[in-house]
């Protein structure tokens, strides 16, 4: 597998970054210029995340969860601030080995997840964390207009047939 971790700090921060054919980079803060002051705290901090390179993923990945939020009228800003703050406290989840929010270009009320899990277990013990409850189901959840949610498990690479002679 090719995970490897980044310095926060060496990039500038923006929501998502492809390098097309090399990498693709995740980047869970919001889309908007680091302040000096921002900087300061991140210096001498073990900030990262992850890179994933082209053709890899994350090692033990065993369930994925695919969503999309419609926000009510008026509430895109709040759940877009619901994600940032679930998508800092993930990071303390040993199970959960992706969250990523995206936000369409086209319609500021619409939200896609993708999320990594272990596996079930580990996908049911994100649902049972004080920060999904309180910021998924206590404040996002009300905002929502949709919500759609498909699990999935990724296909593993199929092998030759051996054939013994």
């Amino acid at each position: 597998m090719n995970v490897t971790r980044t310095h926060v700090g060496l990039l500038p921060r923006i929501g998502l970054s492809i390098c097309l054919g090399v990498s693709l980079s995740i980047c869970l803060f919001a889309s908007t210029p680091m302040s000096a002051q921002e900087k300061s705290q991140i210096s001498g901090k073990e900030n990262t995340m992850l890179e994933l390179t082209k053709g890899s993923v994350p090692a033990g990945g065993g369930l994925a969860l695919a969503a999309t939020w419609e926000a009510k009228e008026g509430e895109a800003e709040a759940v877009a601030d619901i994600l940032r703050r679930m998508a800092a406290a993930v990071k303390s989840e040993p199970g959960t080995l992706l969250f990523w929010p995206h936000r369409s270009s086209s319609n500021d009320r619409i939200f896609f997840l993708y999320e990594l899990f272990a596996d079930d277990a580990a996908f049911a013990a994100h649902q049972q964390t004080d920060h999904f409850k309180t910021l998924i189901v206590g404040e996002a959840l009300p905002k929502l207009a949709r919500r759609e949610r498909v699990q999935f498990m990724p296909l593993q690479a199929e092998r030759a047939p051996s054939f013994a002679h």
